[in-house]
């Protein structure tokens, strides 16, 4: 198998879902399986693994609520690269954490921040190092915020 099976990939919807997978996922998929797109007879089929379903799990906004105990956590987060969530930047050192006039949230997975999402009026700033923030996450937090605007770099093409 050719390595560039692995580290080539692109971004591609399924069931709604965006899922990473190689570039060349057709000759992957012949490669492994054959004629993928023809179904065995109903009598060989067999399951590929035990897992029938995947369920992406948002956690409740209660639970990435930042809290003026997580200040210092979000400010080591953003550190020196201010410059690139400016208006998040200056909303949290203008009203601060716990401030009425500011909603902040943070996407923390495995005890890893991946993003922090800024709510003010009707706007939301969302700062990711990576881009690798849960748009399912920022669907369910706009919820409850009235959004016209979203400043962050990713694309958001499911929102």
């Amino acid at each position: 198998m050719p390595k560039s099976w692995f580290t080539d990939r692109a971004e591609y919807m399924f069931e709604g879902k965006k899922l990473y997978s190689s570039k060349d996922y057709d000759t992957v998929l012949k490669y492994i399986y054959g004629d993928y797109m023809k179904l065995p007879p109903e009598d060989q089929r067999e399951p590929h693994s035990p897992c029938s379903e995947i369920v992406f799990q948002v956690r409740a906004k209660d639970d990435c609520k930042v809290s003026k105990n997580d200040e210092q956590i979000v400010e080591s987060y953003i550190g020196k690269e201010y410059y690139k969530c400016l208006y998040l930047y200056m909303n949290l050192q203008r009203y601060g954490i716990g401030s009425q006039a500011i909603d902040v949230y943070m996407d923390k997975r495995e005890n890893e921040i991946k993003a922090v999402y800024l709510f003010y009026f009707s706007c939301v700033h969302v700062y990711s190092k990576d881009n690798d923030f849960s748009v399912l996450e920022l669907k369910e937090l706009i919820k409850d915020h009235p959004t016209k605007m979203i400043y962050c770099e990713k694309i958001l093409q499911s929102i």
